[in-house]
């Protein structure tokens, strides 16, 4: 506990405005201690918002001068983000003020870390039952925008899965993940030069079906625009072809097994799901997201 205190005592500090420079990615960030109270925290929130300004959004920088005395940044969003949230005008221009806190990604990342890491220890000390019990994962994608973010951390119950629980059509599942989508991760990881990646991180998606629940298996149909339907009954919409998640659709027909699920994730346009890798099995549940616990503003009980 002690070393995680001194390790929580030299944390990544906020980059000044001289350390914006153009080609950099930054994150813009708000806490509570940031704004007074919480209503001033919220109103200067919804100014960023207001301005395309996402706290926690990897931002490119496109260019930065000085107006007034003041330091303004141009900057447009590092990735695709969830349809509410694009804008026509990117990039957009804001004072370097408008953003309590900036930090580099990596710096950003190891802040993340560090609070999460402080939150286990403080489960730790609960008993090692507990800690064998509960988990901390961390969002690493945009595919189930807007419910859960990049970079959320979740608090995640890993015992109910070895305990025979079968998650609900609409409930969120971790699991790990299935031959075919280890073999699109490692393909994925190959093209962009990182080496054959193994595909070992949990995944999280949302329950869209799941087998024994009728008299008879649940046929399932993945067409090649990304459309799937369940015994007829549509349950994905067309994607457009230039959408991330196109060139991964496996058009196909299957009958859901009884241990088996259908998952999908909440941003269709991104997320790899089962219409690119089949269904999922029990035996792949690893865990039921229980609670968001960072960042501290949005803590909660996650849907």
């Amino acid at each position: 506990m002690l070393i995680l205190l001194t390790h929580m005592s030299v944390l990544p500090k906020p980059l000044p405005a001289s350390g914006l420079t153009k080609g950099s990615t930054v994150i813009p960030t708000i806490a509570r201690r940031d704004g007074g109270n919480v209503e001033q925290m919220l109103r200067k929130r919804e100014e960023m918002l207001s301005a395309g300004l996402y706290p926690g959004v990897d931002y490119l920088i496109e260019d930065v001068s000085t107006q007034g005395g003041g330091v303004v940044v141009s900057v447009r969003p590092a990735y695709d983000l969830v349809k509410k949230l694009e804008r026509s005008d990117w990039p957009v221009s804001v004072p370097f003020s408008l953003a309590p806190r900036w930090y580099t990604p990596r710096a950003y990342n190891t802040l993340v870390a560090s609070f999460a890491a402080l939150i286990a220890v403080g489960w730790l000390a609960v008993g090692a039952l507990l800690a064998s019990a509960l988990t901390l994962s961390v969002v690493p994608s945009d595919s189930m925008l807007p419910a859960v973010q990049r970079r959320d951390v979740l608090l995640v119950d890993k015992v109910s899965p070895r305990l025979g629980w079968r998650p609900e059509s609409g409930e969120l599942v971790l699991f790990r993940p299935p031959d075919a989508l280890r073999e699109i991760v490692r393909r994925q990881s190959a093209a962009a030069g990182g080496g054959e990646g193994r595909g070992e991180a949990l995944f999280l998606k949302r329950i869209a079906a799941r087998g024994g629940d009728a008299a008879s298996p649940p046929e399932v149909e993945v067409f090649p625009d990304g459309a799937a339907t369940i015994d007829g009954r549509r349950i994905r919409s067309a994607v457009a072809a230039d959408s991330p998640v196109a060139r991964f659709v496996a058009p196909t027909r299957f009958s859901l097994a009884d241990d088996a699920y259908v998952v999908l994730g909440d941003n269709e346009a991104v997320s790899v799901d089962s219409r690119c890798w089949g269904p999922l099995r029990q035996r792949e549940v690893a865990g039921r997201p229980l609670l968001r616990v960072l960042p501290p503003g949005r803590f909660g009980v996650v849907k």
